[in-house]
């Protein structure tokens, strides 16, 4: 799995667990001080984890490398991972 992807999910499961703070779910473990600090620390993960999640490689976006096989963007015209010449493809 890719690191990225991991931190998306990373991120989705402390969306879930700061808003069930904040709807009081987890109540009896801490004070209702909390409840604003959850919503809007909800509201931070979920964005972080959107902006993670665009940030990944597409097919729109990437191409596969025909020499070492990773992934670089489709207006490169080198590899930046072997230095193999590529035909951008717009």
């Amino acid at each position: 799995m890719n690191i990225r992807k991991l931190l998306v999910y990373v991120f989705y499961v402390a969306c879930i667990i700061a808003a069930l703070f904040a709807l009081n779910f987890i109540d009896s473990l801490v004070g209702p001080r909390l409840n604003n600090i959850s919503f809007f620390g909800a509201v931070l993960f979920s964005l972080i984890a959107i902006g993670i999640k665009r940030s990944l490689p597409t097919k729109k976006t990437h191409v596969c490398c025909p020499d070492c096989k990773e992934l670089v963007l489709k207006e490169a015209s080198v590899c930046k991972y072997c230095g193999c010449k590529l035909i951008p493809s717009v």
